[in-house]
């Protein structure tokens, strides 16, 4: 009998710089949103849809990755695990939080380059007549 698998895989843009927990300086907290998109064919339009995803990483050497090279816009790739956690707050009410889980093993973070709204076509280009050879 399998036992199962949790993991997670998204590519998208980070909403914040990610932080230091205040909690716990080993902890990284950031946001991710994910983008996707489908014709409504009632609508006869085309409805994009942004999902808002709650990122938490606990790996030592992803953190400094992180920490260092990441910025609000930074294109992502997160590999992890997802996890939700419930608690019961001071008034006695049942919370929870759903979030990708970057562990000390099969976690991964790529950085994918370009930040979101920088568009690449419009940065300067090279005419031929400059290049002096």
């Amino acid at each position: 009998m399998s036992s199962g698998l949790n993991k997670v895989l998204l590519i998208g843009y980070t909403g914040n710089k990610p932080v230091v927990s205040e909690n716990n300086y080993d902890t990284v907290k950031f946001s991710l949103a994910t983008h996707e998109g489908y014709y409504d064919k009632q609508r006869d339009e085309r409805v994009n849809k942004t999902t808002w995803h709650k990122v938490i990483s606990f790996n030592k050497n992803i953190n400094a990755i992180l920490l260092k090279y990441v910025e609000k816009g930074s294109h992502l790739l997160v590999e992890g695990k997802i996890e939700t956690n419930e608690w019961v707050d001071d008034q006695g009410v049942k919370k929870y939080i759903t979030q990708i889980v970057l562990g000390p093993f099969n976690s991964n973070v790529v950085l994918l380059g370009e930040k979101q709204g920088v568009n690449p076509v419009s940065s300067p280009q090279l005419v031929d007549d400059d290049i002096p050879f």
